[in-house]
C-alpha cells in the first residue's frame, strides 16, 4: 500500500465573499457535451500531436495510447479528502432553494460508488509518446489559467485551449491526474479537481483544486517533481504526458467507440505516419498505424451498420479512406494558394460514386469539416488538405494552415467568419474560403469528360436519368446526397416515440375529412376488418433508409426507400419543410417507376407491388417549383 507524504494534499481555497456559488458543471466543457467520448478521444489526439518532440525525425509518428486500468484506492492521491469534501458540496448544494442537482448528484453517487465504498477505481489513462512533455508555458495553460490564451505562430490543433476541460466529462468525480516527463528530463504530478462550492468550518470554500505542496512564497500550489513520491502506477519513463481520468465508467463498447472516433478524426494523419493509435483493456490490443489502417477501416466499416441508428454517431471515414486509394482518384496540388503555401486535394468521380461533398482539414491531418454545397455537378468525393507547405516558418497570414486556424471554432469542428479573434483578417477569410470552394468545383469541372464529337456515355447521368434497357423498362439508380436531413419526428421532450398511426380513407381513396391524428381507430370486438361501410383503414408504416435528392435539371425528385413490409398497393403522402421548419402537404403532380406513370389520387401516389426489404426507387414532380427537404410517409390498406 502506498503512503502519501502529508506535505501533499488538495488545496480547497476560501471563497470571497462577493464570489457566486459554483456548481460542478464546467464552463470550458459545454461545447463538447455531444459525444462526449468522441470528443475526448479527439481532444486529447490532437494536443498530444501539438507536442511532438521536434528533434525527433518526421517520420517518426506521435503514438497515443487509451487504455482501462483498475488503480487501487490508496494509490489515489488524498483520496479520504477528496471523497468528503465531494459530500460536503453535495450537502451545500442540496441546502440551496431551488437548485437543480442533477449535476451534484451525479458527483455524489460516482464519489460513493467509486472512491468510498470501493478498493479499485477505474481509470482511462491516455498517454502520448514520442512527444516532449510538458513545458512550464503549457503548464500554465492546463493547471492555472483559464480564459487566458498565449500568442504564437505555432500551427496547432488544440494546444491545452478549451480542449484541455474535455477529459472531466469522462470523469464523474470531475477530476483528472497529469504525470509527465519532459525531454529535458523533469518530472511533474499533479492533481486538478473541478468539484462545486462547499462550506466547511463555517467558510465556503472553492471546488476548483489542485494536488501538490504549497510553494515557499504560499502563493501557489505546485507540482510533486519526484517520481518516487508517486506511486508507480503514475511515474512517467521517458518523455510525455500520461492523463488519469478517474471514475471511468466505461461501456461493453468503449473500445469500438475509440477506434471509430480515432479513425473518423485522424485517418489522414495515420495514413500520412505522423499518428499511431493504440486502445488497450487488459490483454486486448487494437493497434492503428499505416500498416492496419486498411484493415481496421474494412472490420469497422462492417461494425458501423449496428450504430447506424444512433443520434450522434458519425462514420465518415471510408468514404474518403477511399478518396485516398481508388486508382481513379485524381491528385491536384496549389503549391501557392493565395501566396500563403500549399493545398492539397484529392477528387473521386465515378458511376459508382454518391454526394457531392468534401472534407477539408489543415496540416494537422485532423477532420476539421465536411462541405456539400456543391448543386449543379456530377457526383464526387474528395479529401483536401490546407498544408502550408512551403512557407512553414511564416505567420498565420501567409501559411493557410494557420490561417485557417485562426477563423477555427474553439471546438475544431468548423471554418467561421464569426470565430475569428483578428477583425483585421475578416476580408482576407472570406476570400480563402470563396477561393477553396471555387477551386474545388473548377477541379471537378476539369475532370468531367470533353465533348470531342466522339459519341461516349454522359458521365454520372445515370444518376439523374432513367436507364431504359431494350424491354422498355428503367432502373433509376439511388443516389445519395450527404446534406439531406431527415424532418424530425415531433414529439414532447421526454416522450416515446408516437406508434404507427392509422387513417379512414373512403372508397375512392380520399382521406376521411377532419381525422384525429392522435387518434387509434376502435375496432369492435377487436376485428380489424369491421371498419365502416365504404371506409377503408390504411395504417402507416415506417419506410427505412429514405432518400430524397433534388434532381435539379429535371426539377424533380429521385426518391427511394425500403419498406418493411409488402404491399400490392402502397399509399405515398409527401410533405414539404418550410423555412420556419414547419412541414406542410404537398401536391405531387407526376410520379414514375421503372419508366411507368404511377396513379395519383386524392393526394395519394400508388406505388404498386412494394416488396418488403427491397429498395423502391420512383421520380417525382411536386408542385413547389424551388427545391424543398421532403417527409415521406407511407400507408397499407389494413
Amino acid at each position: 500500500m502506498f503512503i502519501w507524504q502529508d506535505k501533499y494534499y488538495w488545496d480547497f481555497s476560501d471563497e470571497g465573499r462577493s464570489a457566486p456559488d459554483k456548481g460542478p458543471a464546467i464552463t470550458g466543457t459545454k461545447m463538447f457535451r455531444g459525444g462526449h467520448f468522441k470528443n475526448v478521444i479527439r481532444e486529447t489526439t490532437q494536443n498530444g500531436q501539438d507536442q511532438k518532440n521536434p528533434e525527433l525525425p518526421t517520420e517518426i509518428p506521435v503514438r497515443m495510447t487509451f487504455e482501462y486500468l483498475l488503480l487501487d484506492r490508496e494509490d489515489i492521491p488524498g483520496v479520504d479528502r477528496l471523497s468528503s469534501v465531494i459530500e460536503k458540496c453535495y450537502s451545500y448544494m442540496k441546502g440551496k432553494p431551488k437548485v437543480k442537482m442533477d449535476d451534484i448528484e451525479i458527483l455524489e453517487k460516482a464519489n460513493q460508488k467509486y472512491l468510498k465504498a470501493s478498493t479499485k477505481v477505474p481509470v482511462l489513462k491516455i498517454s502520448d509518446y514520442k512527444t516532449k512533455g510538458l513545458s512550464s508555458m503549457n503548464y500554465e495553460s492546463l493547471m492555472n489559467n483559464e480564459g487566458i490564451t498565449y500568442d504564437g505562430n505555432e500551427d496547432r490543433g488544440g494546444s491545452f485551449g478549451f480542449g484541455k476541460f474535455a477529459p472531466y466529462l469522462l470523469s464523474p468525480v470531475n477530476t483528472v491526474l497529469y504525470s509527465s516527463k519532459t525531454s529535458d528530463g523533469k518530472y511533474l504530478f499533479q492533481g486538478r479537481a473541478l468539484l462545486s462550492t462547499f462550506e466547511e468550518d463555517g467558510d465556503r470554500k472553492q471546488g476548483t483544486s489542485l494536488f501538490g505542496y504549497v510553494s515557499e512564497d504560499g502563493r501557489r500550489i505546485l507540482p510533486i517533481d519526484n517520481p518516487q513520491d508517486v506511486p508507480a502506477a503514475f511515474r512517467r519513463d521517458e518523455p510525455g504526458t500520461d492523463l488519469y481520468i478517474l471514475g471511468f465508467d466505461r461501456s461493453d463498447d468503449w473500445k469500438d467507440q475509440a477506434v471509430f472516433s480515432a479513425l473518423e478524426n485522424f485517418f489522414y494523419a495515420i495514413w500520412k505516419d505522423k499518428l499511431e493509435i493504440v486502445i488497450k483493456e487488459g490483454n486486448e490490443q487494437i493497434e492503428i498505424n499505416s500498416d492496419t489502417l486498411d484493415t481496421v477501416i474494412t472490420e469497422y466499416e462492417e461494425k458501423a451498420k449496428r450504430y447506424e441508428e444512433y443520434r450522434c454517431f458519425e462514420f465518415t471515414a471510408p468514404i474518403f479512406w477511399r478518396v485516398l486509394n481508388d486508382p481513379r482518384t485524381v491528385f491536384v496540388s496549389d503549391h501557392d494558394f493565395r501566396k500563403k503555401g500549399e493545398v492539397l486535394l484529392y477528387i473521386l468521380m465515378g458511376e459508382d460514386v454518391e454526394g457531392r461533398f468534401v472534407l477539408q482539414m489543415r496540416n494537422s491531418g485532423m477532420k476539421i469539416r465536411i462541405v456539400d454545397n456543391f448543386k449543379r455537378l456530377p457526383p464526387f468525393n474528395g479529401v483536401l488538405i490546407a498544408t502550408g507547405a512551403g512557407k512553414e516558418t511564416e505567420d498565420y497570414k501567409n501559411n493557410i494552415s494557420k490561417f485557417l486556424r485562426e477563423m477555427e471554432s474553439p471546438a475544431h469542428n468548423s471554418w467561421e467568419l464569426e470565430d475569428i479573434k483578428k477583425p483585421e483578417i475578416v476580408g482576407e477569410a472570406k476570400k480563402v474560403i470563396e477561393s477553396l470552394h471555387t477551386w474545388i468545383r473548377s477541379t471537378v469541372v476539369d475532370q468531367m469528360p470533353k465533348d470531342d464529337g466522339t459519341p461516349i456515355d454522359a458521365f454520372g447521368l445515370n444518376k439523374i436519368l432513367p436507364d431504359v434497357t431494350g424491354s422498355g423498362d428503367s432502373k433509376i439508380e439511388e443516389a445519395a446526397v450527404f446534406n439531406f436531413v431527415p424532418l424530425p419526428v415531433e414529439t414532447k421532450e421526454g416522450s416515446k416515440e408516437r406508434p404507427a398511426r392509422e387513417i379512414i380513407v373512403n372508397g375512392r381513396g380520399k382521406p376521411d375529412p377532419d381525422p384525429d391524428p392522435d387518434r387509434k381507430i376502435k375496432h369492435p370486438n377487436n376485428h380489424r376488418n369491421n371498419h365502416p361501410k365504404g371506409k377503408v383503414v390504411a395504417k402507416q408504416i415506417r419506410l427505412q433508409k429514405v432518400r430524397t435528392p433534388y434532381l435539379d435539371e429535371k426539377k424533380a425528385y429521385k426518391v427511394s426507400f425500403i419498406s418493411p413490409t409488402d404491399a400490392d398497393d402502397l399509399l405515398l403522402k409527401i410533405n414539404v419543410s418550410g423555412d420556419d421548419s414547419t412541414t406542410f402537404e404537398s401536391s405531387a403532380t407526376s410520379a414514375s417507376s421503372k419508366g411507368k406513370r404511377l396513379q395519383i389520387k386524392d393526394g395519394f401516389i400508388h406505388v404498386p407491388n412494394v416488396k418488403r426489404n427491397e429498395k423502391t426507387a420512383l421520380e417525382i414532380v411536386i408542385a413547389e417549383s424551388e427545391e424543398c427537404a421532403l417527409e415521406v410517409k407511407a400507408y397499407v390498406k389494413s
